[in-house]
């Protein structure tokens, strides 16, 4: 620029100018990932007992074994659907999870052994959650209904519903339930039974406790349960 005629004044401005460009578009993206956080972080997680509760409203057998999937693996809802029986009849699921693109391998628990013996007769190559119209697996939207359906039926939501959304078949909860509200529940529980944070953590696939902390909206009151539950004995 030096070259082309301009000052060592108005280069400085120029790179001023440019470096306040960048600030602004870091933080606008900044913003954009706190707020999809903050979104995540006020999805409520289901308590154990309405985990039971949900797993007795929905109303097939292949529901039922996505709430077990869910709550046991703590995988993401397009991961889950993802899967097929060839992945879940063995001792571990391995797969790559497709929003951070990590390698995540869970034990598969004996509750999640016990639902897919009621599917013996579908084939390795068959998706757990097949589609109706035969043409691969049902969608997130469909999975989120499945669990807002079964939250309303055991008394945890009621939903409001325009004409328009009801001929596109949408639900939109007052309350914030769904999916993710199982993938929470298993953080919530290991945590409320004195699990290291950082076992939670790492099962998540996130960066920090704190990011974790967040997640699962771990607040001061919780922190002063699981205080009041001390009791050495002396």
């Amino acid at each position: 620029l030096l070259g082309q005629g301009f000052t060592h004044e108005q280069v400085a401005a120029m790179i001023a100018g440019d470096n306040k460009e960048v600030a602004k578009t870091k933080k606008k993206k900044k913003e954009v990932v706190e707020k999809k956080r903050d979104g995540m972080k006020y999805v409520t997680p289901f308590k154990m007992n309405e985990v039971v509760d949900i797993y007795n409203a929905v109303e097939s057998d292949r529901d039922r074994l996505y709430v077990i999937i869910s709550v046991h693996t703590a995988y993401r809802v397009s991961d889950i659907l993802q899967l097929k029986f060839k992945d879940v009849r063995k001792q571990l699921i391995t797969l790559i999870e497709g929003k951070t693109k990590n390698k995540r391998t869970v034990e598969i628990h004996d509750r999640i052994k016990e639902e897919l013996e009621k599917f013996a007769h579908c084939g390795d190559e068959e998706f757990c959650f097949p589609s109706r119209q035969g043409n691969g697996h049902i969608t997130r939207q469909t999975a989120h209904n499945i669990v807002v359906n079964a939250a309303e039926k055991i008394g945890l939501i009621t939903r409001t519903v325009s004409d328009k959304e009801k001929r596109q078949g949408k639900i939109v909860s007052e309350l914030r339930y769904g999916t993710h509200s199982l993938r929470k529940a298993f953080g919530r529980f290991l945590w409320e039974n004195g699990y290291d944070i950082t076992i939670i953590m790492e099962h998540y696939g996130h960066s920090t406790p704190n990011i974790t902390r967040t997640y699962l909206g771990i607040d001061q009151d919780d922190k002063n349960k699981v205080t009041r539950l001390i009791n050495y004995g002396v």
